[in-house]
């Protein structure tokens, strides 16, 4: 898909917003529903990306949601036999008692720090230690 649109202003989601709201209609044509935009890359500066993003915003969004609230209807509706067909296929899983339901604990910053080494010269730290028994126990419930 990417490679048969022509190659000018727009592409990548540079350009005016004419230029841009010019590009998305081509994906939008071809039935591509959403665009992800990379812009904190390179040398852009937090205050241009939010210059950049409240453009697009105000001045080339708008038309695509107004269009996009018609087009997941029509999706949904198109799909739905589908989904429906799917879930009768699928087996009923039986519903689990909280005790079988296995809870991870999220440290966060408070891990506790755990000796460090690295066998690939320092680019992926690994723990030497476990550090559950660190803090004092696993992080699964019984």
């Amino acid at each position: 898909m990417k490679d048969s649109l022509p190659r000018d202003a727009g592409q990548g989601g540079i350009g005016t917003p004419a230029q841009l709201r010019e590009h998305l209609q081509r994906y939008e044509r071809a039935g591509v529903d959403q665009i992800i935009f990379v812009q904190q890359s390179g040398s852009n500066q937090h205050a241009h990306i939010c210059e950049s993003l409240e453009l697009f915003a105000g001045e080339v969004m708008p038309e695509f949601k107004q269009r996009d609230i018609a087009r997941q209807a029509e999706k949904a509706r198109a799909l739905a036999p589908s989904i429906a067909a799917a879930l009768a296929r699928k087996p009923a899983v039986a519903p689990m008692s909280p005790n079988e339901i296995l809870t991870v604990e999220a440290f966060g910053r408070n891990m506790p720090r755990a000796p460090r080494f690295s066998d690939r010269g320092g680019a992926i730290a690994a723990p030497t230690v476990d550090p559950h028994a660190l803090a004092g126990g696993s992080p699964w419930r019984a």
